[in-house]
Formats: C-alpha cells, sequence, structure tokens
C-alpha cells in the first residue's frame, strides 16, 4: 500500500466515508494529506453550530478546504462573526458558494473570503446583493461565477460581483433564469463592460428563450455552451437560433420525455450555417435508451454528425 501513488490513494479516499477517512489519516504520513484533503476539502456549513465546531478542527486539516458551501437559506442562522472567522480559516479556498436571504450576509461572506485564492463563487440570491456605497464591489478575479438569476437582477448588482472579474472570467452559469427582463439586463452589461475571456456558458432552467441570442452575442468568445432542464422541441429551436459561429462544444439536457421527433429537431439543427463550427455533442434525452441512436432517426442524426466531423455523445 505505501507504493500507491498519491492520485490513486486520492481517487480511493473519496469513496470513503467521514469515520474512515478520520482512521485513514492517522495510518501513515503518505496517507495523511490525501485523506486530509478528502475529509475535508469540501465543506458544508449550514449554522453556528456547524461552523463553530468545524472551527475547533486543527488548523492544519482547515488549510486543507479548498470548497466551501455555506447555505442558511431554510432558516438555520450563521452570525457575520463567525462566517468571516470560517472564511479567515480557509486561506487557500478557491470556491465558495454562499446562500443567504439576508442581504449583509451576501456582501460580507463573499467580500471575506481570500482574494488571492478564490477562483469560483456562486451566489444563491444575487437580487438580495447590496449596492450602496458602504458596500464597494468585490476585489476578487474569479474564474467561474454561479448565479442564480432569478427575477428581480439589477445591472449595479452584477457590477458590484463582477467587475473585478472582468480579464479573468472563463465560465458563467445562470440557473433559473426564467425572466427575460434579468437575461436582457446581463446581455446588455456584457456588451457595455466587454468580457472577452469567457469561454463558457451555462443555463439552467432558463426558458426565456426569446432573450437568449442577445445574451449569447454578449459573450464574443464562447466556445462553449451547455443548456440544463431544455423543455421540448421549442427548447431545441430555441438553441439553434441562438448560437453562434464560434461555439465548438455543445451539450443539451432534456426535461421533456424523448420522443423520436426530438433527433429530427436536432438533425436539422446541426445544419444550421451558424453551427458550422461545432465539433462536439452531448446529448441527455430523458427516457431515451441506446437504442433510440439505433433506429432510422437516430442513425440519420449520427450520420449527419459523422458527415460535419462532429462528436456525439448520449
Amino acid at each position: 500500500m505505501k507504493s500507491l501513488p498519491i492520485e490513486l490513494l486520492a481517487d480511493i479516499f473519496e469513496a470513503c466515508g467521514q469515520g474512515d477517512l478520520a482512521r485513514h489519516a492517522l495510518v501513515c504520513r503518505t496517507w495523511w494529506k490525501p485523506a486530509q484533503q478528502a475529509l475535508f476539502g469540501i465543506v458544508e456549513l449550514g449554522g453556528e453550530a456547524s461552523a463553530r465546531a468545524w472551527l475547533r478542527s486543527p488548523a492544519r486539516a482547515r488549510h486543507t478546504t479548498r470548497t466551501l458551501e455555506l447555505d442558511v437559506s431554510s432558516g438555520s442562522y450563521l452570525s457575520t462573526g463567525t462566517a468571516a472567522k470560517v472564511l479567515q480559516a480557509c486561506p487557500y479556498l478557491r470556491s465558495l458558494s454562499v446562500n443567504s436571504a439576508n442581504p449583509d450576509n451576501m456582501y460580507a461572506w463573499s467580500s471575506s473570503a481570500p482574494s488571492s485564492s478564490l477562483q469560483s463563487l456562486a451566489i444563491g440570491w444575487p437580487e438580495f446583493f447590496p449596492m450602496d456605497a458602504d458596500h464597494p464591489p468585490l476585489t476578487h478575479r474569479l474564474r467561474r461565477l454561479t448565479l442564480n438569476a432569478g427575477d428581480q437582477i439589477d445591472p449595479r448588482q452584477i457590477h458590484q460581483i463582477l467587475i473585478s472579474s472582468k480579464e479573468t472570467l472563463v465560465q458563467l452559469e445562470l440557473t433559473s433564469a426564467r425572466s427575460g427582463t434579468t437575461l436582457t439586463r446581463l446581455a446588455d452589461f456584457f456588451t457595455l463592460e466587454v468580457f472577452a475571456n469567457v469561454r463558457s456558458l451555462v443555463l439552467v432552467n432558463a426558458d426565456a428563450y426569446s432573450s437568449w441570442p442577445a445574451l449569447i452575442a454578449s459573450l464574443p468568445n464562447l466556445t462553449s455552451l451547455e443548456v440544463r432542464h431544455l423543455y421540448g422541441q421549442e427548447g431545441i429551436t430555441a438553441v439553434g437560433l441562438s448560437a453562434t459561429t464560434g461555439i465548438e462544444d455543445l451539450s443539451l439536457s432534456m426535461r421533456s420525455f424523448y420522443e423520436p421527433s426530438t433527433l429530427k429537431k436536432l438533425r436539422n439543427m446541426i445544419k444550421l450555417p451558424n453551427l458550422a463550427g461545432l465539433r462536439r455533442l452531448r446529448l441527455n434525452l430523458v427516457g431515451a435508451s441506446w437504442a433510440a441512436f439505433d433506429e432510422p432517426v437516430g442513425r440519420a442524426l449520427r450520420k449527419e454528425c459523422e458527415k460535419r466531423d462532429i462528436r456525439i455523445s448520449y
């Protein structure tokens, strides 16, 4: 066992429970680091009691935390002071998720994260993000941002969150973006500020199809588009009309039940001139088995992808 590579040990430990990981960390020096990383690498805190208990853990263990989730949206309480102590105890934090209906908490937690290491931020209620003079913009240079887009986002709130990441942001994920007004505001903001380095856009439960073209066009160097919980053939049509020629990687996850006509619609979509640059197509169709792609409509889609040098997976 001592000769096992650290990478393999890390993969094994990811499948272990917390009790087993605590015991594995005591076996030897070689096992200690990967076991600690698996045990403390991803931490979820949902209230004052769990946060204080975590703060009592050894400092060396806390320093292995790379992903932290602070979620008190279910009614539990976490004070700003305790949250700040938690964030200060994670000097190498890379990913932070904050979810609270309290605007001061949202800002305090986000701004307290270590600016030198944080790369990914997820904000559960951005419409509550404060915009007054007492709350200056965040200073983090993020690579990934996830926003629960909701219906009431103000461009000034997006400015507060995003402006320091203008040169570094690579991936943007928008969840529950059902409001056309919100997506239009985002498109206007990205057009005005020119986020030239964003390569990947993820849309989850984003039903405001008419706003997609403006949003996607506002990210001029987009190469990857992922749409989750896409509904029916109307959603496929929206993807086809919105996609730009620079998109090379397209991933679609349907929430409507599979019909053979869906594959026919997909085949017609990839023929569109604005998808001429597509090289990878990933599909997740509810109720579709592998056999569906051996039926006539499935074979026609695979043949069209082969003709256009598109790798398809399903």
